[in-house]
């Protein structure tokens, strides 16, 4: 028989075990992480990076076969449009010169001799011989009422007619001298072709001159160089690159399930990897009018109105680009909110009982962290984080 003793001891233990195990039941009953319903202001972005676009780049090349014989200007040297960047050596041509001037010289006193001496000889000549012929002719009908009168022989008469024969024959090579030396005659338009030859010749000859003078074709830095003095350069080999002064654009190319939000206008905050305590603003200027297939993005570009002095061309940075926003919207975060990318979002709420019920809500703007409620919820409940989806009631 057990003793009272025995049995109350047993009792009060049992009594504790009790305890014990409701003590456990209320620790796997805590109350799940929830958050507050609340109004606040809500950003939409979009988040990318980006590379800053130089104004415009140009690659400077030779375009003749010569060596380097001046350095003017360096890697980050500042210059303005016309001014001397690199020289050639142009002693080849400039003797090319000299001897397409002594040909255009040539080709002008050919012309001159021609206009000067050629055409008056032939005048004169063309001149005597007609008088000639007009001797010739009056001699031949002389002859002809001598010979019908028996006082020549026929042979007499065939002379004075051959002599008419050969001064018009003469006449007539006269004549074409003379149109050939006239100004719109044959040497002289073989002389006129032979000067513009010449003045041809150099002028190219200038040309090719010219390209030896290595000009800055506008304002802006050098940012690289890739020969040096006394270095033999052909055409087409790179010298210089160049890099404008002017309007400053950053390139990136976002998602292109963003290009619904994309608009030309807004606004972004731009903030450069090297200098990431600094920031900037920037406006949307273009939107690609195609997606990049290969890649699935859309290629945007951002006009900063105000770059500051560290920019530089082809830097990366990071774009934070103003979509929309709003004041006192009702939101939660994005993480309280169950299968926000589906048709039917929804969300844990949690009761003053601390039960959960499901239920449906309409989503609106959507920040990076959180997303606004149109419908579904209302100032000052409680959504929990993780629901537990075997005891989450269905709600209205």
């Amino acid at each position: 028989m057990v003793s009272r003793r025995a049995w109350i001891i047993g009792a009060t233990l049992g009594v504790a075990g009790v305890g014990a195990a409701f003590g456990v039941y209320k620790l796997t009953r805590k109350t799940p992480e929830s958050v507050l319903v609340e109004s606040r202001e809500l950003r939409q972005t979009v988040v990318s990076s980006g590379q800053v676009m130089p104004p415009a780049e140009v690659s400077l090349e030779s375009l003749i076969t010569s060596n380097i014989v001046e350095i003017a200007k360096r890697e980050g040297d500042e210059v303005k449009a016309g001014e001397l960047l690199l020289r050639l050596d142009d002693r080849e041509l400039n003797a090319a010169i000299a001897q397409a001037e002594a040909a255009v010289e040539q080709a002008k006193a050919g012309k001159s001799s021609i206009k000067a001496t050629t055409l008056p000889q032939t005048l004169e000549t063309l001149s005597q011989i007609r008088a000639n012929l007009g001797q010739a002719r009056a001699e031949l009908e002389r002859n002809k009422k001598l010979f019908e009168a028996g006082v020549i022989t026929k042979s007499a008469l065939e002379s004075a007619d051959n002599a008419v024969r050969i001064y018009e024959s003469q006449e007539k090579a006269a004549d074409l001298q003379v149109r050939s030396a006239s100004p719109s005659g044959s040497s002289s338009l073989t002389a006129s072709a032979a000067i513009a030859v010449a003045e041809a010749q150099l002028a190219a000859a200038k040309v090719t001159r010219e390209r030896t003078r290595i000009l800055a074709p506008m304002d802006g830095v050098i940012t690289s160089r890739f020969v040096e003095l006394g270095e033999t350069v052909r055409p087409g080999l790179a010298l210089l690159v160049l890099t404008a002064r002017g309007r400053t654009r950053i390139l990136l190319e976002p998602d292109e399930r963003n290009l619904a939000l994309l608009a030309k206008g807004q606004r972004a905050v731009v903030s450069a990897e090297a200098f990431p305590s600094e920031s900037f603003e920037a406006t949307l200027g273009y939107i690609a009018p195609a997606v990049n297939g290969e890649r699935g993005t859309i290629e945007v570009r951002l006009d900063v109105t105000d770059p500051p002095a560290y920019l530089r061309p082809n830097m990366t940075v990071s774009v934070e680009l103003q979509i929309q926003s709003r004041q006192n919207a009702l939101s939660l975060p994005l993480s309280a909110v169950q299968d926000i990318q589906g048709p039917t979002p929804w969300v844990g709420v949690l009761d003053k009982r601390g039960k959960v019920s499901r239920r449906e809500i309409r989503l609106g703007l959507r920040g990076d962290e959180r997303a606004e409620i149109v419908e579904g919820l209302e100032t000052g409940e409680r959504v929990v984080y993780e629901p537990a989806l075997p005891n989450v009631q269905a709600g209205r």
